[in-house]
């Protein structure tokens, strides 16, 4: 069984984003699981098309800028469990094959993002005020939101929410 990838306590900043995106994708195209446990986001954090076949876990992690995940593929499972996400979490066109797991997370809307950061980020194109945005999500396992809170609106459009939807606590 491939051992984990770990990043544990980190501050990802601007001096260290890259190589922390290049580790992960490292990882992924190994096969390895990857974990990442109570580290800091200061700032955007674009995975993009990200192939991960033995999962992604980020839990307790806080994020200050807008965290994109668009168009992965996650054989495993994805968890982005007792996360803060300040500027919103863009999941379109995301494909999990195994269970999403947003639980007890925290999300605000990108509402508030100065127009020139959702240029910067690539983010300008159909990205309303949503918190969450998940156009065109397949999810083929569970889908847990359990306990997570939201300052904006949660978009699942034309999203394909697998076996269980579970929201017990949403506030």
């Amino acid at each position: 069984m491939p051992r984990p990838v770990s990043f544990e306590q980190q501050e990802i900043g601007a001096a260290n984003i890259e190589r922390f995106v290049d580790d992960v994708e490292a990882a992924a195209a190994a096969g390895n699981p990857i974990e990442i446990d109570r580290c800091r986001f200061t700032v955007a954090v674009d995975l993009t098309g990200l192939r991960a076949t033995a999962g992604l876990r980020f839990t307790r992690c806080r994020f200050y800028q807008p965290v994109r995940l668009a168009r992965t593929r996650i054989e495993g499972v994805l968890v982005l469990r007792g996360c803060y996400f300040r500027r919103g979490l863009d999941l379109s066109d995301a494909r999990v094959e195994g269970p999403l797991d947003l639980g007890a997370s925290w999300f605000r809307r990108p509402g508030l993002t100065p127009r020139e950061d959702l240029v910067r980020y690539g983010l300008e194109d159909d990205y309303p005020a949503a918190a969450v945005y998940a156009v065109r999500l397949h999810v083929a396992g569970e889908t847990m939101l359990k306990r997570a809170g939201s300052l904006g609106n949660v978009l699942f459009r034309q999203a394909e929410l697998g076996k269980n939807f579970d929201a017990t606590g949403i506030h």
